[in-house]
């Protein structure tokens, strides 16, 4: 919502099963915002993990994993 951390978690809700990809489900107050996100998990290996959200539907994005 272009708030960072600073948005109330407890005003939306994205998917975390690891049988489907990361994605934004809803958004209280809102009803069609979900839609218009994308989220992108990045793996690094077994400890770490992140991920990061655009508002935007389409996006290429690129990343390196240097060891």
């Amino acid at each position: 919502m272009g708030q960072g951390l600073s948005y109330p978690l407890d005003k939306f809700s994205v998917s975390l099963l690891p049988s489907e990809p990361s994605r934004l489900l809803a958004v209280e107050g809102k009803e069609d915002e979900a839609e218009n996100w994308t989220i992108f998990a990045i793996l690094s290996g077994e400890v770490f993990s992140s991920a990061f959200a655009l508002r935007q539907k389409t996006v290429m994005v690129k990343y390196w994993d240097w060891v």
